[in-house]
């Protein structure tokens, strides 16, 4: 993944503080509840889920800092990003059938995906992977 390190330098009243400091182009992170991945802590293999996350990266069509979609923006119109994003649930890739930034939320993207029907049962980890970039592993309960 590509990174752009960087050094921020404060100077203030004759002194000097530095930090170096590393800016990617996406952090992905998913919103979790015990360890779940919002709102499906548990589905069966073939089900779609949805989770929740932030982190992405730019969006296209492009939107401004803090804003959100208006509840007017047709479905396939809705904000998604630019860089190419995966599901893995127990290392296999999952089908994603919708991603996209939801009409009211800003900075956060909705991900429709299907939990792969050669799953292996019980718990699995999700990792939303974007532009080479993996999320924290989230928890999901497979079932049959």
């Amino acid at each position: 993944p590509r990174c752009l390190s960087l050094v921020l330098t404060v100077k203030h009243g004759g002194q000097v503080a530095s930090q170096a400091l590393h800016v990617t182009a996406a952090a992905p992170g998913v919103f979790v509840s015990n360890g779940s991945p919002i709102p499906n802590a548990s589905a069966a293999r073939g089900q779609t889920v949805s989770l929740y996350m932030n982190g992405i990266g730019a969006l296209s069509p492009a939107i401004s800092t803090g804003g959100a979609p208006p509840s007017v923006t047709a479905l396939t119109d809705l904000p998604k990003p630019l860089q190419t994003t995966i599901v893995s649930v127990g290392g296999l890739p999952a089908r994603i059938d919708f991603i996209g930034e939801p009409w009211g939320l800003a900075g956060v993207t909705l991900i429709n995906y299907q939990i792969p029907p050669s799953a292996p049962l019980g718990p699995q980890q999700v990792i939303v992977t974007t532009g080479g970039i993996a999320s924290a592993p989230a928890s999901v309960t497979v079932t049959n």
